[in-house]
């Protein structure tokens, strides 16, 4: 890339060191940019990997590295991210290039838009160094530099890069570093680029037109926001809304058809008027026609008279020959058909202006109709959405219900456990409940099993015993327990949502 060319453009370049190395980051300094960025090698891609898809250069594995893990990875995308990253917004373009040097490679920014201020670089060893105190750079290190395109500030960089150049070969030095079709080879890419973006931005454009052309061919506009949508704070409210834009379409649909129907008869009742004024005119016609015939019958009929007349010596009442002719009757012919012809084009363009008017107002009522259909399905949508919301919410609320209700029945439970009175007995010592069950076996003759169920626990429990009744009575050996049945020797668990059993694994 040669710099005489780039003319006031500004350049972000990028100079790597291409030996192994593991930690690799890099600083940059600028008014613009307060904050340091730091790059991650880590995190990029091989660059001539990278970019030799796209035909930017050519680069040989022995120029980037011995080995595959010591290559240098950086990515064109990366670097457009961490530039964005920082609020610069103007365009730019990317491009890398082979230095003079084997193991060098520089990546070049062009119309980044930003001004010089200083190289800074880091290394594994230290970080923070000013270019006037570096002598020579230590191996494994990445060069960040913002400058300007004039030659002291590229003579500042090549000081830092190890390759100073003569002044008299400031020419040779920019095509020996960044190459000499550089630029052209760039300037092909952009090129390409930049009809491909056209070639895609013109089918977008085409395919945007020729479908608002079809929707406002059929009444609908899904570009033109509705200002009639609100949002409805209750269900009762929305239904109620949808109830009147139903109407509302019902009503503009009947108004479309009467006006329909009224056009109709206007275009029926026009076109039998034009009829008619034809008819009339072929009437007249056909009278001009007869009367212009009975007129020359009569002429000749009179010449012949005074032909006869004149060879006789008599003509009393013959007249010259000019006067023969009725120049004022053809006038009034003339002038009778140019008034009819007027009245024909005056009629006719009356009808073609009230048909056109009569389009535009269809064209707007097709239109508040597309709009009323698109009000009524955002509606629905919204109802529908709010009705799965509002059975999201009651499934929920149900559960929380049972989780109460069985929270309830449990410290039902301890209560009426904790809370048993036995009176008329006397003092028992060591196991009360023991004492109790031996005490009544042995005064009454009962024995007692105490269990303490809450009301879903009964019901539970009766439909397990009335089951084992069936099973029994079919001959099968019944066993019944808490909240389950065991039936020849398979236990099963009583569901209570689907009130049926189901065989415990």
């Amino acid at each position: 890339m040669a710099f005489t060319n780039l003319g006031k453009t500004d350049m972000v370049l990028i100079y790597v060191e291409a030996r192994g190395y593991s930690e690799l980051a890099g600083q940059i300094y600028c008014e613009r940019f307060p904050q340091r960025i730091v790059p991650n090698a880590r995190t990029f891609v091989n660059v001539a990997q990278h970019l030799r898809d796209f035909g930017r250069f050519e680069m040989s594995e022995r120029d980037l590295g011995r080995e595959r893990e010591d290559r240098i990875v950086l990515a064109e995308e990366e670097i457009r991210h961490k530039i964005h990253e920082r609020h610069l917004q103007q365009p730019f373009s990317i491009n890398v290039q082979q230095s003079q040097a084997e193991n060098h490679l520089v990546v070049s920014v062009r119309k980044a838009k930003l001004s010089f201020t200083r190289i800074a670089c880091s290394s594994t060893k230290r970080s923070g160094c000013n270019s006037s105190e570096r002598k020579r750079p230590y191996s494994r290190v990445l060069y960040l530099v913002l400058f300007d395109t004039s030659l002291e500030n590229l003579e500042i960089v090549q000081k830092h890069m190890h390759c100073r150049p003569s002044p008299a070969k400031s020419r040779d030095f920019e095509d020996s570093w960044f190459g000499s079709d550089s630029e052209q080879t760039w300037k092909k890419c952009s090129d390409s680029k930049r009809k491909q973006r056209r070639v895609s931005e013109r089918k977008e454009s085409s395919k945007r037109e020729r479908e608002e052309g079809r929707m406002s061919e059929e009444g609908l506009n899904p570009f033109r926001k509705s200002s009639r949508t609100e949002i409805s704070p209750s269900r009762g409210e929305e239904r109620n809304q949808s109830k009147e834009i139903e109407e509302k379409i019902e009503t503009v649909l009947r108004e479309i058809k009467e006006d329909m129907a009224g056009i109709v008869e206007e275009s029926r009742a026009r076109r039998k008027e034009l009829a008619a004024a034809r008819e009339k005119e072929g009437e007249q016609e056909r009278e001009d026609m007869l009367k212009s015939s009975e007129v020359r019958k009569e002429s000749s009929k009179r010449e012949r008279e005074e032909g006869r007349t004149s060879k006789e010596g008599k003509n009393p009442l013959r007249n010259s020959s000019r006067t023969r002719r009725s120049p004022n009757r053809s006038q009034e012919e003339n002038q009778s058909k140019e008034m009819d012809k007027e009245m024909k084009t005056t009629m006719i363009r009356e009808m073609r202006e009230e048909i056109k008017t009569l389009r535009k107002e269809l064209a707007a009522v097709r239109e508040e109709n597309g709009e009323l259909r698109k009000e009524l399905a955002t509606v629905r949508e919204e109802m529908r959405g709010r009705e799965e919301k509002g059975q999201l919410e009651k499934a929920d609320w149900m559960k929380r219900m049972e989780m109460i209700e069985e929270k309830m029945e449990q410290r039902e439970k301890k209560e009426r456990k904790n809370n048993v009175i036995i009176t008329g007995i006397g003092a028992i010592s060591g196991n009360v409940e023991r004492g109790v069950e031996e005490w009544l076996d042995r005064e009454i003759g009962v024995k007692v099993n105490m269990t303490i169920l809450t009301k879903e626990e009964r019901e539970t429990q009766k439909k397990l015993r009335e089951l084992a009744r069936g099973e029994r009575d079919r001959g099968k050996r019944v066993k019944i327990g808490y909240r389950k049945i065991q039936i020849n020797g398979d236990w099963f668990r009583w569901d209570k949502r689907q009130e049926k059993l189901k065989k415990i694994c």
